[in-house]
């Protein structure tokens, strides 16, 4: 009996057990949240949010140039290779807020292309834009979400590319201002049922 109590303890400490309760529960998506630029000083309410599902990466930075030459072509990478590899999660969420939503509109460009034999073409579940740049939207994202504020906002509507029939745009007008958006009830609402239909 104590070698059982003793066996009981030491499990969590060796790693054997790494999942809690609670992460058990938590939905499982292939997500890559991207706050906007000065992220890593105000963009916490995005990873926040992102912590209520599994596979959520976040990714925050300082100026274009990180975005741009790191964090874009780490997102390309990483999806490329969970692919290849078979271990790509569905849904894949995108989601950017400010400066972050072009990030993840060039990544799903990116991934829209065969990349010259590099990978094949890897369609995007849900694209979603926090009050971000105009992009246009490629073919190989299914859903797009462009939400904004009814003040302060920088964004417009979202369109498609040329030749892009088949994205699901849906435009959503909430709260007021530009980097409270990301940690606003109402958007995590519009962001969950997004995701998990």
């Amino acid at each position: 009996m104590n070698r059982l109590l003793a066996l009981t303890l030491l499990l969590p400490l060796t790693g054997c057990v790494t999942a809690s309760v609670e992460d058990v529960l938590k939905p499982t998506i292939s997500g890559y949240f991207v706050s906007g630029l000065a992220g890593v000083l105000v963009g916490w309410e995005l990873k926040r949010f992102g912590d209520e599902f599994n596979g959520v990466k976040y990714y925050a930075a300082v100026t274009p140039l990180e975005y741009t030459t790191i964090i874009g072509p780490a997102i390309v990478s990483d999806i490329r290779r969970r692919e290849k590899d078979k271990v790509l999660a569905r849904p894949l969420v995108l989601t950017g807020h400010s400066y972050g939503c072009a990030v993840v509109t060039a990544a799903a460009r990116s991934l829209s292309e065969s990349n010259k034999g590099t990978g094949s073409r890897i369609n995007i579940d849900a694209l979603i834009c926090l009050d971000g740049p105009k992009a246009p939207i490629p073919e190989n994202v299914l859903k797009a979400d462009n939400i904004r504020p009814k003040t302060g906002r920088i964004s417009v509507k979202m369109t498609r590319e040329k030749g892009n029939t088949t994205t699901d745009i849906q435009e959503h007008v909430v709260g007021n201002g530009h980097i409270s958006l990301a940690g606003n009830p109402e958007v995590h609402q519009i962001i969950r049922d997004r995701i998990l239909r």
